[in-house]
């Protein structure tokens, strides 16, 4: 008897697996690379405990990957990695999160990236934990300025519609988070190819934001004027700073302090200790 019991469970087992990878099947057909359980639940007329029980089976064979409680992609139907513009916004949607995707990824979408970029960074209005993906690890920035925040485009991607940041955001982003950005010389690479798609006047207003720190502008603004040599763009940069009170500052953060400033060449302009030498790839 409790064989027979064992056995039409495992029975009821392998059909929920079979309608489940169906279900997906027919999503990506669509293109479609995401799900949530609660949908799967919902389409399927099945309890979202079973639905969760066979998605960690198909889990295990490395056909879907659960992202974040109750929502998750589907890799197996996919060659290498899954790219993010595939799901992001629909991720982000189900989260409840205002978002752009920035910095190089951004970047890159306007043609500006050089270097290899392995991790993709969104900026949202909250506080996300990243995502690992085979091969590529999705990264969030929070920020608590969203409500001010409208320089955002929307683009399509591979995998649908999904919002970057505008070139001008772009510029000031790749200043306030160097590291995430290659640092100096790649920054200063990807502004250069940038230069084109910015609109200095928009740039300019967005550098008079209180929310923007006033070393970011002037970091902004020497590398622009100073490394990339075009003055009369950095001139819109310049005028904000004027009124913003500037105070000196070093160019890079992550260089050596060192105990005597008096040695290191000093940009009054832009109010800059120049402790490293920029040079665009």
């Amino acid at each position: 008897m409790f064989a027979y019991i064992s056995k039409c469970v495992n029975i009821g087992k392998m059909k929920t697996d079979k309608t489940v990878s169906t279900y997906l099947d027919d999503l990506v057909k669509k293109g479609q690379y995401y799900f949530t359980l609660e949908e799967i639940s919902r389409e399927l007329s099945v309890k979202q405990e079973s639905v969760s029980v066979s998605i960690s089976r198909l889990a295990k064979k490395d056909k879907v990957q659960m992202i974040r409680k109750g929502f998750g992609i589907i890799t197996g139907l996919t060659n290498g990695t899954l790219h993010p513009s595939y799901f992001i916004d629909s991720m982000m949607k189900f989260l409840g999160a205002r978002y752009y995707v920035g910095l190089l990824n951004a970047a890159s979408y306007k043609g500006a990236s050089h270097q290899a970029v392995m991790n993709y960074t969104v900026v949202a209005d909250k506080t996300i934990k990243p995502v690992l993906l085979k091969g590529l690890k999705i990264e969030f920035i929070a920020k608590n300025n969203f409500d001010e925040i409208n320089e955002i485009e929307k683009v399509a991607g591979s995998g649908g519609y999904f919002y970057i940041s505008t070139p001008e955001l772009t510029a000031i982003d790749l200043v306030s988070f160097p590291k995430r950005s290659g640092h100096l010389n790649n920054i200063a690479t990807v502004l250069e190819d940038l230069l084109d798609e910015i609109n200095f006047e928009k740039l300019a207003k967005i550098c008079t934001r209180k929310s923007i720190p006033t070393s970011i502008v002037q970091r902004l603004g020497y590398l622009i004027d100073v490394v990339l040599g075009e003055e009369d763009k950095a001139e819109y940069i310049l005028n904000t700073i004027k009124e913003r009170r500037p105070y000196k500052v070093s160019l890079s953060i992550f260089s050596k302090k060192e105990k005597d400033i008096s040695n290191i060449p000093f940009s009054k302009k832009w109010m800059i200790y120049e402790n490293e030498i920029v040079e665009p790839d």
